[in-house]
């Protein structure tokens, strides 16, 4: 029992003293009822060996100011974060900042040669402008970098209209595949599936479509996704 009591002391004072201590106190906003949310412990945004920028919903670009969030993780042995909870910003943004931490990855902690777990803060910047129009920084490896759906990633995502002569009350999702180059712009796009008539319209408004640019391993990269265009009924 003394050795453990040992061993959880040294654990305590080196986290406690190793790295900056931080204590962060920010406006959690709920409608018609404002309050404070306090986060402790050490800030790790400096070991990430990996640490993606949040996907901000659009309707936040007018509607929340610039602020700082932050999350508590669980980091495991491998580096890799098993538990992530919001404890101070914007409501409406911390599911978002939750789920980019999920996919961060900490560099190893090692006491006296074992790797072990660790509990700490990752703070997240939001900016109504720059957080829609910087690069997305991708992992610097072999995997990590799928990324699902475009959409959000656009810069200026076009509208498409509805094809004339398609019937009102028919509704379409049409997927297309898209290849986004170095600056941001469409290189190739491929309807692949959706309604025939609403394809050819939604390939149009995919190549007139700008998206942020993709930097990995420090380069500007080509990215390969899938674009999708709802068309509801009328």
């Amino acid at each position: 029992m003394k050795a453990l009591a040992a061993i959880v002391l040294i654990v305590w004072v080196l986290f406690t003293s190793a790295g900056a201590q931080a204590t962060i106190k920010g406006p959690v906003q709920r409608p018609g009822n404002p309050s404070v949310s306090t986060c402790s412990g050490r800030v790790l945004n400096m070991k990430a060996a990996y640490l993606p920028a949040p996907l901000y919903p659009q309707e936040a670009k007018n509607t929340v100011s610039a602020s700082i969030l932050s999350v508590m993780v669980e980091v495991n042995e491998k580096g890799n974060i098993t538990i992530a909870k919001a404890c101070a910003g914007h409501q409406l943004l911390r599911p978002h900042v939750e789920d980019a931490a999920r996919r961060a990855r900490i560099m190893q902690t090692i006491l006296n040669g074992v790797p072990v777990k660790v509990r700490c803060v990752l703070n997240y910047s939001f900016d109504p402008q720059r957080s829609y129009t910087d690069p997305v920084v991708l992992y610097c490896g072999p995997t990590m970098n799928i990324i699902k759906v475009l959409n959000g990633y656009a810069i200026d995502l076009v509208k498409p209209e509805r094809p004339q002569g398609a019937p009102d009350n028919l509704s379409t999702a049409v997927s297309v595949l898209i290849t986004v180059d170095e600056t941001g712009k469409t290189e190739k796009v491929e309807a692949v599936s959706g309604d025939l008539r609403f394809r050819p319209i939604a390939e149009e408004a995919a190549k007139r479509s700008t998206f942020r640019r993709f930097i990995k391993c420090d380069k500007p990269t080509k990215i390969s996704s899938v674009l999708t265009f709802n068309f509801p009924g009328r």
